[in-house]
């Protein structure tokens, strides 16, 4: 396997393709990231690990586009990490409601 694999991929694509993976792959990173730290305060280990590998095979896509490719996939990372952080606190706090609210019945 060439490996450069995903570098000449990424090239081919157009670039609004590569907006939405630079955004889409830093709003997965956010996201797992936020469960990757609670995962870790709870000591859940393995869970924690899975959570760490998705981090690293979405930094790498996200990464090398933005700056091996093109610089301005920059912005769309930004506005991602921000949507991610946002959805990911916003889906453990309904997570724990729902939990709260299944012990109480």
């Amino acid at each position: 396997m060439d490996p450069n694999f995903l570098y000449n991929f990424l090239r081919e694509q157009p670039i609004w393709l590569l907006h939405v993976l630079s955004f889409s792959s830093l709003f997965f990173i956010d996201v797992f990231y936020v469960f990757w730290i609670l995962k870790i305060g709870e000591r859940k280990r393995y869970i924690a690990a899975l959570h760490s590998v998705a981090l690293f095979y979405c930094n790498v896509i996200a990464f090398t586009g933005i700056i091996e490719i093109y610089n301005v996939l920059m912005h769309s990372g930004a506005a991602g990490v921000f949507c991610g952080t946002v959805a990911g606190v916003t889906l453990d706090n309904w997570l724990s409601k729902r939990k709260e609210s299944h012990r109480d019945a």
